[in-house]
């Protein structure tokens, strides 16, 4: 049963969260990482293209058995954070290996981060290299049931990006692995 609340923190000192929370299954963002790779070898290792489409629907498979997953406290990198049309707000994190993106204006079903928010407040603090954890959730999607950004499959095993809705983020002052290369 998914359970709907709001929870809002102060702004200083720690979580900042706005919007609704949801009572889903956490995953850790290890466990995440290690599925997205032993498929993107999978797939590199591939010599024809139907071997390629085995890896996609393989993943695909791998991806909706996790369900309604949300994440707690992943950490990654401000790659950027965005303006969208009537003053709204997006950030694009690279988690190591991977993307998450909170598209700017409620583009894909997303809550919108709306000027004024306590949320909005905090994304004008970030830059692009700033380590942040985060809360949230995956967006669904149609091919891998979380909705997955790329173009190509290619792009979609070398370096996936996926729409995740943002319920809170701050700062980190813990190390973080994921390396920038974009």
């Amino acid at each position: 049963m998914r359970q709907v609340g709001y929870v809002v923190a102060a702004m200083f000192g720690g979580i900042l969260c706005i919007g609704p929370s949801r009572a889903e299954p956490n995953i850790s963002q290890a466990a995440f990482s290690d599925l997205l790779n032993a498929h993107r070898a999978s797939y590199l290792q591939s010599a024809t293209d139907l071997q390629r489409h085995d890896q996609t629907a393989s993943r695909r498979d791998a991806i909706c058995a996790l369900g309604n997953a949300s994440a707690k406290g992943w950490q990654g990198k401000v790659v950027d954070v965005s303006a969208g049309t009537v003053d709204t707000a997006g950030i694009r994190m690279d988690m190591g290996g991977f993307g998450l993106w909170h598209f700017p204006g409620g583009v894909a079903g997303l809550a919108t981060i709306k000027r004024g928010s306590p949320m909005y407040a905090t994304l004008l603090q970030l830059r692009p290299g700033d380590v942040v954890a985060i809360d949230g959730s995956f967006q669904p999607g149609r091919a891998d049931c979380f909705h997955e950004l790329s173009s190509n499959d290619a792009q979609s095993f070398n370096r996936p990006e996926f729409s995740f809705e943002v319920v809170s983020i701050r700062k980190a002052h813990d190390r973080v692995s994921a390396n920038v290369t974009d």
